[in-house]
């Protein structure tokens, strides 16, 4: 007879063994728990790395917490906690791992069905919007609406809506204008109701079976009846869609699309609420009244100032301000027409260029529109060189370079003149893309200028600035024609400084991607080097030949960070769908140093990393560390001579994003939003926002700094701050 372990064991051997059994269950249940807790805690501060590690210990990587979010408290997933907080790469993580997925994913725009595939080529943004549509995270900013949602809303052009909800609910109402009804679709998301004898709004089209399919999609959370009348109301008559802008716990804002929701509607509208920000703090109060002892003023001569660094340390700018109430604030001066040109500075005087158009408001709109929201003004521009007075905002001369119909097209986000002049202190130089290459000596005495043909993007045109080195002048001209030319059509040459003279040319096989960056040059312990980010190749010149010296494949669509120098060390970064690269680079590369599959260094290569790059605002190094800002308004944090991160933060933001480049001085960093606003980050490891200083006007331009003065150009002004 076969005995079995019980019946070998005593009574009361049999009861401790069972004792011994709880106990243990009771232990690794302990354990269990713990690391459940501590993986919801990681998605929740956006640790991606810690939650690799308790992926291996077998998490429950759909674990439940409580989400503490604004002044309340919500039970919600890992993957939810991570998408509320804005960790991207956290939230990737987790579903690469089985957290359970959207239904849909947001990608470029439109609604797809999930998949691995479709999660790698995602946008930071798209993956996070992806998330926010899950129906539990839908109820929580539904909530969230409901209770927070009235107030007034406000367009950067004064235009202005009244939101509020009553037993029929949500309405929007433009000063003596009807009341505008809207339905819940799902979360933030509302689409307009209109009567069925209303007409067409805007300009009728017939709806394609692809898009109505893909309306579908967007209003499929709703019962089968209201979806089908939304779907009839979209194919014969349209409406408005309308999307709160969420944060923290509050409405910050909120978008509109005439015809339907993102490329189904038409160019996005952005309102900001009115009084989301709290009123002066002490620290304003603190900061106007402290006094400053300044070194003396720096130049400011390009984009970034001297070598794109953007640091102005010793400068004092201010860390308070408020320009709505005119607190801390010099002089502010309009600035007639368009432009996203940053300010430059040399002694006593400020420049900048604009393009004015012969319209009285020609259209312009912030925020995350698509490629073909282009602007239909083809009205007569003057393109203008302006010189101003940098203590008194006094306009001393202005010269209008160019007069005409534009050669190119501009996208409504960007202007005519978006390139930042340079200045050696005898010379002006200002390009204006199709327009035209042209030197001035500082008195606005025209010496010269170049005819360079069409250059830019067929849809958001020309961005890169000019650099002067030494006795020439050098520009970037990525083009994308959107059509096949025999040879090249992109180039980056160099031209005499004193008469436009060509020295030297070279082509570049750019013509299929979307380059805006501008280059920059490197002058350290390495040989000097003229560095050109790029959607094919990131390349380094000879600035006396144009000889290439290296290149390193990194194929990206849109790229519009400028290089960077610091530690001795060059940095390039892009970041669009799929791919957002940084790339430490040592000075003395030569050749080709691109990575080989699966690895992030070589001899040349310090340190590399596939996420974290930024895709319209050039990065910048302070003190140990390099800080990135994508659109979304995530900041990024690592360590300059390691790669190692220190953290991803957003700065919480009313919807439009980041366009601006972040500047630094005396340990703080300033963050320019489009929204208008401009936060300043306490430099170091660790993330403190100091404060957060309201402009009045959208921000595309980056600011200068010089003299105790920040020197900040919104839409529509020049002003001086501190």
């Amino acid at each position: 007879m076969r005995l079995t372990l019980s019946t070998r064991l005593t009574p009361s051997l049999r009861f401790l063994a069972a004792c011994t059994f709880t106990l243990i269950v009771m232990v690794l249940g302990v354990r269990a728990a713990a690391q459940n807790a501590a993986a919801f805690l990681a998605a929740e501060r956006g640790d991606a790395e810690a939650i690799e590690h308790l992926v291996r210990g077998g998490t429950d990587i759909n674990v439940i917490g409580d989400l503490r979010y604004g002044d309340r408290s919500y039970r919600v997933s890992a993957v939810a906690a991570a998408a509320l907080g804005w960790h991207a790469d956290a939230a990737r993580t987790l579903l690469k791992h089985g957290a359970t997925p959207p239904q849909y994913v947001v990608r470029n725009h439109n609604l797809l069905p999930y998949s691995e595939r479709e999660l790698d080529a995602l946008r930071d943004w798209e993956v996070i919007n992806s998330i926010l549509r899950t129906p539990e995270v839908a109820a929580i900013t539904r909530s969230i609406v409901e209770r927070d949602a009235h107030g007034t809303y406000r367009t950067h052009d004064g235009q202005e809506y009244a939101a509020d909800f009553d037993d029929r609910g949500l309405q929007l109402t433009a000063p003596g204008g009807p009341a505008l009804r809207f339905q819940l679709v799902a979360g933030k998301a509302f689409m307009q109701i209109l009567p069925m004898t209303a007409a067409p709004s805007g300009r009728p089209r017939e709806r394609t079976a692809a898009e109505l399919s893909m309306f579908t999609r967007f209003v499929e959370p709703l019962p089968l009846a209201d979806r089908n009348t939304l779907v009839q109301q979209f194919r014969d008559r349209g409406g408005i869609w309308l999307d709160f802008t969420v944060g923290e716990g509050r409405v910050l804002g909120l978008e509109i699309r005439e015809g339907g929701p993102a490329r189904l509607g038409g160019t996005p509208v952005l309102f900001r609420k009115v009084g989301i920000r709290p009123e002066a703090s002490p620290l304003l109060e603190r900061e106007v009244a402290a006094s400053r002892l300044v070194t003396p003023p720096m130049n400011w001569p390009s984009f970034r100032g001297p070598g794109a660094s953007g640091v102005a340390d010793g400068q004092s700018p201010p860390l308070a301000w408020d320009a709505e109430k005119s607190v801390n604030v010099r002089w502010s001066t309009p600035i007639p027409g368009l432009g996203h040109s940053s300010p430059i500075i040399w002694g006593d005087r400020i420049f900048l260029t604009t393009a004015v158009s012969s319209l009285s408001n020609p259209e312009f709109r912030p925020g995350g529109l698509r490629s073909d929201n282009v602007s239909t003004d083809r009205s007569e521009h003057e393109w203008r060189l302006i010189a101003l007075d940098k203590r008194t905002g006094r306009i001393e001369w202005q010269r209008t370079a160019h007069r005409g119909v534009p050669r190119g097209i501009r996208h409504l986000k960007s202007t005519f003149a978006t390139p930042t002049p340079a200045t050696n202190g005898t010379h002006i130089v200002a390009v204006f893309g199709s327009e035209g290459l042209y030197c001035y000596d500082i008195e606005g005495n025209l010496l010269w200028m170049k005819d360079l043909g069409i250059l830019g993007h067929f849809l958001y045109g020309f961005s890169s600035s000019p650099v002067i080195y030494r006795d020439q002048v050098i520009i970037q001209a990525d083009t994308n024609l959107d059509r096949n030319e025999s040879k090249p059509v992109s180039f980056i040459a160099a031209f005499d400084l004193n008469d436009g003279r060509e020295r030297w040319r070279m082509n570049r096989d750019e013509d299929a991607r979307t380059t805006s960056s501008t280059p920059t040059v490197y002058e350290g312990l390495g040989p000097v080097q003229v560095v050109a980010n790029g959607g094919t190749r990131i390349r380094s010149y000879d600035p006396a030949t144009g000889k290439e010296l290296w290149s390193l494949a990194s194929p990206s669509d849109l790229v519009t960070p400028t290089p960077i120098v610091g530690h001795d060390v060059i940095y390039v970064m892009s970041g669009n769908a799929g791919s957002q690269p940084i790339f430490a680079i040592r000075p003395n590369a030569v050749g080709d140093i691109t990575l080989k599959p699966g690895t992030e260094t070589n001899d040349f290569v310090l340190w590399s990393t596939t996420r974290g790059g930024s895709m319209t605002p050039t990065p910048i190094v302070y003190g140990d560390f390099i800080y990135s800002i994508n659109v979304s308004g995530i900041v990024g944090c690592y360590d300059a001579r390691t790669g190692a991160r220190q953290y991803l933060k957003r700065l919480e933001h009313g919807g439009s994003g980041f366009s601006a480049s972040p500047v630094a001085a005396d340990g703080r960093i300033y963050f320019p939003s489009e929204d208008g606003e401009v936060f300043v980050v306490k430099a170091g490891p660790s993330f403190e926002l100091l404060s957060t200083n309201p402009m009045g006007e959208v921000i595309m331009a980056t600011p200068a700094v010089s003299g105790g003065i920040i020197f900040i150009r919104t839409l529509g002004h020049l002003v001086a701050v501190g």
